[in-house]
């Protein structure tokens, strides 16, 4: 649901504050999205031992530590998580990934990371 009236580029209302509507009806969300604290070292263990590594479709998204380092390590872009998006998404914990089923997004929480990886 917009907040304000969303602007044409000659200043008309597009789209009138208030207007609801679902993006995945709109944008195209192939990949997912993969959210994590990439200050924590067993979190960038998992996320480099899942498939979503390889994938660069999946968008990488991160609570803590430098975009800029992971940009020049991974040679994929990296976002930092918003509190407007953890909290439309309801994001409580990383690592988290988000992928869209249907017309809905879906969030799991990958929990105990030591059943995913091995030391």
């Amino acid at each position: 649901t917009l907040d304000r009236d969303l602007l044409d580029g000659d200043g008309k209302v597009l789209y009138p504050k208030g207007f609801t509507f679902n993006p995945l009806d709109y944008v195209p969300f192939t990949g997912g999205m993969v959210v994590l604290d990439a200050t924590d070292p067993k979190q960038m263990k998992w996320f480099k031992n899942s498939p979503y590594f390889d994938n660069h479709l999946a968008r990488l998204f991160i609570t803590g530590g430098s975009a800029q380092d992971l940009v020049n390590a991974f040679k994929r872009p990296v976002f930092y998580l918003t509190e407007p998006i953890a909290t439309r998404l309801k994001i409580e914990a990383v690592p988290a990934v988000v992928v869209p089923r249907g017309k809905n997004m879906v969030v799991r929480i990958i929990g105990d990371l030591e059943t995913w990886i091995d030391d």
